[in-house]
């Protein structure tokens, strides 16, 4: 497969501003995400599916929440993040796939 050298040297400031101003945390009651000015709670009782998968920009966690809604994370500690998040929704389906 051939990548555009533009493209390329596109996706590195996007992926940098990805890294610091994206936020997530897992708080007692919900998953909390924070998108530049967008800030979203997902309490663990809606999650109903995590799904982990290396991919070639990084490690993602794919959560599929309230009837089909889904959110996709990039996260540089998948297993750390995967496996806090699961014992925070036990009722959710699990699939890591590193």
């Amino acid at each position: 497969m051939h990548y555009n050298p533009y493209l390329l040297l596109a996706l590195v400031p996007l992926i940098g501003i990805e890294y610091f101003f994206y936020y997530y945390e897992l708080e007692s009651e919900a998953l909390y995400c924070r998108r530049l000015w967008q800030r979203l709670s997902i309490p663990y009782s809606e999650i109903e599916n995590i799904t982990a998968k290396a991919g070639r920009i990084g490690n993602f966690v794919n959560i599929c929440y309230s009837g089909g809604k889904k959110l996709k994370i990039v996260v540089e500690t998948p297993f750390t993040f995967f496996d806090a998040l699961v014992s925070h929704a036990p009722q959710a389906e699990s699939r890591p796939a590193f």
